[in-house]
């Protein structure tokens, strides 16, 4: 039986929100309709009306934590990440998952398969949902245009294969020795590109200054601009390097077949009355982004900054991203931003050698971040 009534409402969503919840710590089992409203706090004439029946409520359950997978996916690969570095982060996600919610996802499957009326919408999705995601991160990888959707019917297939071999043999080890596997086969099919050439990480000179208001440009340009105008990046650059807190040997540009295709720069702020670093902006043309451009910069800027004695650095930035560089929440070193706007999570800071966890206070950037529109 179909769901009878409620549409997209508050309340539907709020109840499927719950049994997501529930399942996610409790498992499906064999629990009764009357039994999943006892343990939702309602009543299973609520989720009838809502979702039709139990069989329903799981297929919505299904449906709802496929769109969520999807969701962290394209945020995953989205994060800059090489493309080993984000299938491996994106595969202990969906494992997680799987473990929770993956006997559902392969029953109400193969409901959809046996053409059962609560699983219709899920059989319109099983496949058609995820292939124009996938099919546009072959492409991003570099898998040819025409052969991008056969790749990601492979990917799709392939991985819910070794998900069901997951379940089944419990073995998570060598699972993910599989997925890690396919993985590099399918970069295989990929067409020569950025990640397989070696790009040169060097210290910004004049001539390169043109090369970098570009990179920056073309990084943070929203497409929404009008003509004449300036992403705040390409205009902050400039005048840090026009400012007393530019320092050449902390300004680095990413070189690839004689281009700079990126750049990253570390200016002087201070904690309280004390000299450190701040990082910013990082920039990596479009094309040359997620094949490690962006890795090498950061993992360069923070060696040469620790080199010169720098004790730490300081950034806003995504959440998602710059911990894999050793950056944590600034608060948790006794170290706030001096806007109150910045102090969130996103405001990081990298301790280097020279760090002390008496250097606590305030962070203050260099003075061309404040002039900022």
């Amino acid at each position: 039986m179909r769901a009878t009534g409620g549409g997209s409402t508050p309340t539907r969503q709020r109840l499927l929100a719950a049994a997501i919840d529930h399942f996610g710590r409790q498992g499906i089992g064999d629990t009764s309709l009357r039994g999943i409203a006892e343990a939702l706090g309602t009543s299973h004439r609520m989720l009838i009306y809502h979702f039709g029946s139990r069989e329903g409520l799981l297929a919505e359950v299904t449906r709802e934590v496929e769109a969520r997978q999807r969701t962290a996916m394209t945020a995953t690969y989205d994060a800059g990440l090489p493309p080993l570095e984000a299938a491996a982060k994106y595969w202990e996600q969906t494992v997680e998952a799987t473990l929770h919610y993956g006997p559902l996802f392969f029953e109400l499957a193969a409901h959809a398969m046996q053409g059962r009326e609560h699983a219709a919408a899920l059989r319109e999705e099983l496949i058609a949902a995820w292939l124009p995601s996938v099919t546009e991160l072959c492409r991003a990888i570099g898998i040819p245009q025409d052969q991008a959707a056969t790749h990601a019917r492979l990917a799709l297939g392939a991985a819910r294969g070794l998900l069901l071999d997951l379940l089944v043999s419990g073995d998570r080890e060598e699972v993910a020795r599989a997925a890690d596997l396919l993985n590099r086969l399918l970069l295989l099919g990929a067409q020569p590109s950025a990640m397989l050439r070696p790009v040169i990480i060097r210290r910004e000179t004049p001539a390169d200054h043109d090369a970098v208001a570009a990179v920056h440009r073309a990084a943070f340009s929203d497409g929404a601009a009008g003509p004449g105008d300036e992403p705040a990046e390409v205009r902050l650059v400039s005048a840090l390097r026009e400012s007393d807190a530019w320092i050449p040997e902390l300004a680095l540009v990413a070189e690839h077949d004689g281009a700079v295709v990126g750049h990253v720069c570390l200016t002087r702020g201070r904690l309280d009355l004390r000299p450190v670093v701040g990082l910013g902006p990082i920039g990596v043309l479009p094309g040359m982004q997620k094949t490690g451009v962006g890795s090498a910069l950061m993992h360069a800027s923070l060696a040469a900054a620790d080199a010169l004695g720098e004790p730490l650095v300081a950034l806003l930035g995504h959440l998602d991203y710059y911990p894999r560089f050793g950056f944590v929440s600034g608060s948790s070193l006794g170290i706030v931003p001096d806007v109150a706007a910045w102090r969130s999570p996103h405001f990081q800071v990298r301790p280097l050698t020279g760090w002390r966890p008496a250097m606590q206070g305030t962070f203050r950037y260099a003075e061309p971040f404040y002039q900022l529109p």
